[in-house]
């Protein structure tokens, strides 16, 4: 007669493998029900940059204030300084808050104000003085291809003899528009006169982004080529223009 009966040892590993399925079906059970979201309950994500994440959201140099949208409807209240011939806004709140050595102003609030002030004082040309020229280079820019051509452009702590000349722009800020503004980004166009050119007045339309715990400018690098576009038009009258009148008599 043929014995059926399973062997002793292949019992003994039924009875295992049973054993490990429903461990394993125990397992799956109890991870389903103490993972999955009961009522009231939230899954955690990575929350977006906000006022309260002072990593990202805080002026570098200490300003207060910040805001995640608005318009500028009136032209900010402040007071103007005059440099190398020019007239230009400066603010206890909103900025700049950091001049350097070399005179380049730095630092502004993080505010629809602290960005016009920011995007005012990236027309100034700090003709005065290459060391301030090359540092602009470093702390007013982002990074990308308009920083590297004005990295290019100023290669060596001194200026190259003979072909840098000391000029005073007489820039002044005359009007501004916002044409956008958000906690990371803006776009405010900037009308300015020169005591220096042909054609006296202009319009520049400034981009600005928040990196680093500041305002710096960046530029629309869809160029094809090896230069960034400045978005800077020659005019000869500011009417029509939609600019905010700003300056000393405004």
């Amino acid at each position: 007669m043929t014995d059926t009966r399973p062997h002793s040892h292949r019992r003994t590993i039924l009875l295992i493998v049973a054993a490990m399925i429903l461990v394993a079906l125990g397992a799956a059970i109890t991870w389903i029900i103490t993972t999955s979201p009961g009522e009231g309950d939230a899954i955690p994500v990575t929350p977006a940059p906000s006022a309260t994440d002072d990593s990202w959201a805080e002026s570098v140099c200490g300003l207060e204030g910040f805001e995640e949208s608005g318009e500028l409807t009136t032209a900010p209240t402040v007071s103007w300084e005059s440099v190398e011939g020019g007239q230009m806004p400066v603010s206890d709140t909103a900025g700049p808050g950091k001049i350097s050595d070399a005179g380049v102003r730095t630092c502004f609030a993080h505010t629809l104000e602290g960005a016009v002030l920011a995007a005012a004082w990236a027309e100034f040309p700090y003709g005065q003085s290459w060391a301030a020229e090359r540092e602009y280079c470093e702390e007013g820019l982002t990074e990308g291809a308009g920083q590297d051509v004005c990295r290019s452009s100023h290669p060596t702590v001194d200026p190259p003899a003979g072909n840098w000349v000391p000029t005073s722009y007489g820039v002044s800020v005359v009007g501004v528009q916002v044409e956008s503004y958000t906690a990371t980004d803006a776009v405010v166009q900037v009308g300015t006169t020169s005591t220096v050119g042909a054609y006296p007045n202009s319009v520049d339309t400034v981009r600005l982004r928040w990196v680093d715990g500041d305002w710096k400018r960046y530029y629309n690098e869809s160029t094809g080529g090896s230069l960034p576009i400045y978005e800077f038009d020659t005019v000869k009258s500011f009417d029509g223009l939609g600019l905010l009148p700003w300056g000393p008599a405004s």
